[in-house]
């Protein structure tokens, strides 16, 4: 066999995936931005508390490739929100091999993908 198709199925799944997800995420923060925790909870997200070491491991983390520079400028506000920086940050953070301390929050909390449930009415 050659080359493989340009149009790899599993990779087109990966995208539309991705797509639906960055669909809900947004819509939860659009209508639900005072309870967008539980919101994310029922499409398959867990919220977990963190360490006090982990919080300031994220506090001296330094970005690690031009995806995590460019969403320092979003975190900045030298960027305003889009669906490529959030594009951006679920693709890189859900890479092989994330900088996972990049990722953490400003709380105490960080969100683990679990599963999805794209057929909840949030």
């Amino acid at each position: 066999m050659g080359k493989r198709d340009k149009d790899d199925p599993l990779e087109d799944y990966k995208k539309l995936t991705d797509e639906i997800i960055i669909e809900k995420v947004n819509e939860i923060f659009r209508s639900r931005p005072d309870n967008y925790i539980a919101a994310l909870e029922e499409i398959g997200f867990k919220c977990h508390e963190e360490k006090d070491d982990e919080e300031i491991e994220e506090r001296t983390v330094k970005p690690n490739n031009k995806s995590q520079r460019k969403l320092v400028t979003y975190f900045e506000g030298e960027e305003d929100a889009s669906e490529m920086i959030f594009a951006t940050y679920i693709t890189d953070r859900y890479a092989p091999c994330p900088n996972l301390p990049f990722y953490g929050t400003s709380s105490s909390y960080t969100y683990h993908r679990t599963s999805y449930n794209f057929s909840s009415n949030t």
